[in-house]
């Protein structure tokens, strides 16, 4: 019972603040679904969602240097707008459901994947893309870095078994 209070307690506040539009049993059952349909490892999807929204699922990001804007609790760019209306995904869809953008974030994530190969510059690239400059490099390895410690958190935190909710603490 103390455990079920702790929960409601850390969801209510997060509500309250307004960093949550879906219940977080809704946003881990997203999650999963998005690492199982994308075959990206759940652990790498939070970890990514920790460091680029802290789970704000209404994040916003306008200060980006080429005047794109990143959104939602996995900070999609509008560089994929196009892209992503393309493939019959709304750019509003992105922007106010949850599971959209975080299935979107694993959509990205496994781009890179089948791309560049399963390693850590897919992943930094999933913040910096590809191109080459000695500051774009190095966002990516801080990147990296950032993501590397959220990632081995979140195994730690699942062999815990407390997996989702240990990073909203």
């Amino acid at each position: 019972m103390a455990s079920f209070f702790r929960v409601y307690c850390i969801l209510l506040g997060l509500l309250l603040n307004g960093t949550v539009a879906a219940s977080q049993s809704e946003i881990d059952r997203c999650f999963t679904q998005a690492a199982q349909y994308y075959s990206v490892e759940k652990a790498l999807l939070l970890a990514v969602a920790k460091e680029e929204s802290r789970f704000n699922t209404k994040a916003i990001n306008d200060r980006n240097g080429n005047g794109t804007v990143d959104i939602g609790i996995m900070q999609i760019n509008s560089w994929w707008k196009p892209i992503l209306e393309k493939l019959g995904i709304s750019w509003s869809r992105v922007k106010n459901d949850v599971c959209t953008n975080i299935h979107v974030g694993a959509w990205i994530l496994a781009t890179n994947f089948k791309s560049s190969g399963f390693n850590w510059q897919a992943i930094g690239a999933y913040n910096a893309g590809y191109r080459q400059s000695p500051s774009l490099n190095n966002k990516r390895r801080i990147y990296i870095n950032k993501i590397k410690k959220a990632y081995q958190l979140a195994l730690k935190e699942r062999c815990r078994g407390r997996e989702y909710l240990s990073f909203l603490e």
